[in-house]
């Protein structure tokens, strides 16, 4: 491998909190417990399977330097030490895997991870007791980027960004009558600015339905974005920003926050070698 292009990896960690320890989305300062990967990869998208007495357990996007896509891996994490204590993949595919949004029906755990490669977006089973992966049906035939479904007002929704504006400031609503149905295009919104990308499941905090976006001014992912979904006279959707996230001290940037079971978790970017990358980027600006 050359030189330079060891030099110029990046990194993301994982960062867990607990509204025990007085956590929440919109206090004035972030606190996290870090987790870090190993050397030879690195761990991003996380959203929570499960948190029990003793352990944290997450599905992520893992993506090796070796193999060079995303795949997608449940973590177990102690929930005292904050140690990595397994790794397992738990969906390998030809194309690049991220974003591995859950979601429950009641006992019954569904994901839909972001596939934008392959051309379509799909919806799997999860069967926690082997962590098989079944394929359910196909969501869209649109290569849809960090789509999130969610309800409002009994009616499933999936906001979403699209290839090749996914890191602009263009929101697609897609809709499905049925479950068994594909969603469908109802609306687009445009932003001011490019923060339309998903960072994590939408929630309800106090009456408002907060959504998380990525704030990519700048750069993908450089932080986050929570914006209030409002619905206007006429029935269409409206996005209220509420605020911005820079990241956490020693992060460059974060574009994944969610949480369950009184436990959040975010996602952290950084050098893999920052102290060598800062050297290099000062030589490459005396010559």
């Amino acid at each position: 491998m050359k030189f330079f292009e060891l030099v110029r990896r990046y990194k993301w960690d994982l960062g867990i909190a607990f509204e025990a320890e007085g956590h929440r989305y919109d206090a004035s300062e972030w606190n996290f417990h870090i987790i870090k990967a190993p050397k030879d990869r690195w761990f991003a998208d996380p959203f929570i399977l499960d948190v029990t007495d003793t352990v944290i357990i997450v599905l992520v996007e893992e993506f090796s330097y070796r193999i060079n896509r995303g795949r997608l891996a449940k973590l177990i994490i102690d929930k005292e030490t904050f140690q990595l204590k397994s790794m397992k993949i738990v969906l390998d595919l030809n194309t690049h895997l991220s974003f591995p949004a859950i979601l429950r029906d009641g006992t019954d755990i569904y994901i839909y991870p972001e596939n934008s490669a392959s051309g379509s977006s799909m919806l799997y089973k999860y069967n926690s007791e082997d962590d098989s992966v079944s394929v359910i049906k196909q969501l869209s035939n649109q290569p849809l980027t960090d789509a999130i479904i969610t309800k409002i007002d009994d009616s499933s929704y999936i906001f979403t960004t699209e290839i090749p504006t996914q890191n602009g400031n263009k929101l697609s609503i897609y809709t499905a009558l049925d479950d068994m149905e594909s969603y469908k295009l109802i609306q687009n919104i445009t932003l001011f600015d490019n923060t339309a990308r998903s960072a994590g499941d939408i929630f309800v905090d106090n009456g408002k339905i907060v959504r998380p976006a990525q704030n990519c001014n700048g750069g993908y992912g450089v932080g986050l974005v929570f914006q209030e979904i409002i619905k206007d006279s006429k029935g269409d959707f409206v996005l209220k920003e509420l605020f911005r996230r820079k990241p956490i001290k020693n992060y460059i940037g974060m574009h994944t926050y969610n949480q369950y079971k009184g436990c959040y978790v975010v996602d952290l970017h950084a050098r893999r070698y920052p102290y060598l990358h800062k050297c290099l980027q000062f030589l490459k600006n005396l010559m």
